[in-house]
């Protein structure tokens, strides 16, 4: 269903992508059954991994039943029922792959000590961060790359990553509009292309706009919608469709959670393994701020994630 797409003017000036990763593009301008276009004309960031958009609005349903993880003894039962903790296991698990990119030593293996994806409070923003647009060639174009903040953090932190632009051809007027993407898993020096978030419900993280109630689509990349080759997936058509939720966002720092089984749009589901992390806008203008990122298990951290 969509084409892609190369070398196309205007691109973004954006900061370097994920270690081992690869640029993940995709074109076309129809719009996916999950609500929403998929892919960019222009992607930004050296060796991380990028992927399309994820839609326009959430739905119901998605991935269903896991298999929980101990915490302190504390083990959660299987298929979406309720753990010893009390919490509901709303994770999303599937049996190893035998066959594509995440076989074998494919997947990383993730434990609960390994929650953290970034927190910004480092003295230079992330690798594994990389972005994506498509601009309005009929107007002005101005996109940003992820960039540190030093004086405006979520939590009681310091620091936080915004990511902002102006121009953008959006997926209301056909276009595929922008994107920031984080490369939680791909790379490609040492064959690894997933990693397993079983131990998991879904991703926590402080966000805020600059506009009170401007949305955001966050999406999960998984091998299924993005595309073989480069990109590092399984997917030979219909791609960049990845499982998605809209979320609304407020101009004060708030928390948010997204369940790997909330994330219904697209056209797959989380099985319990997931290559990137990425949030989309449908606005031809956008400030959005993000921090402490992390996935969680039954309830998000209540405080900075550290280390």
């Amino acid at each position: 269903m969509f084409a892609l797409l190369l070398g196309v003017a205007c691109s973004s000036a954006t900061n370097a992508g994920g270690t081992g990763g690869t640029l993940g593009m995709g074109g076309g301008s129809t719009t996916s059954t999950g609500g929403g276009a998929s892919g960019a004309t222009t992607i930004s960031g050296s060796g991380g991994s990028a992927a399309g958009l994820g839609g326009a609005a959430s739905e119901s349903g998605g991935a269903t039943g896991v298999a929980g993880a101990a915490t302190g003894g504390n083990v959660a039962t299987g298929g979406g029922g309720t753990s010893a903790t009390g919490c509901s296991s709303g994770g999303a698990t599937a049996a190893p792959p035998t066959t594509g990119v995440c076989s074998g030593a494919g997947t990383r293996v993730l434990s609960l000590a390994d929650a953290k994806v970034d927190d910004f409070e480092a003295s230079v923003i992330s690798p594994g961060w990389s972005s994506f647009s498509e601009p309005d060639n009929g107007g002005a174009h101005d996109v940003f790359k992820m960039t540190l903040l030093t004086n405006d953090g979520a939590a009681t932190t310091k620091q936080s990553g915004e990511y902002k632009g102006t121009g953008i051809l959006t997926v209301k007027e056909g276009g595929f509009g922008a994107g920031t993407v984080y490369n939680v898993a791909i790379d490609h020096t040492q064959n690894i292309y997933c990693v397993d978030v079983s131990a998991f419900d879904g991703v926590a993280f402080w966000a805020k706009d600059a506009t009170n109630g401007a949305q955001v689509s966050v999406s999960f990349v998984v091998p299924e919608t993005n595309p073989q080759g480069a990109p590092g997936g399984d997917c030979t058509a219909n791609c960049y469709q990845h499982p998605f939720k809209t979320i609304t966002l407020t101009d004060q720092w708030a928390q948010y959670t997204v369940k790997f089984s909330e994330a219904a749009g697209g056209t797959a589901t989380v099985h319990g393994r997931v290559q990137e992390l990425l949030w989309t806008t449908p606005d031809k203008d956008f400030d959005f701020y993000l921090d402490e990122i992390a996935f969680y298990k039954c309830t998000p951290p209540a405080g900075p994630i550290g280390n």
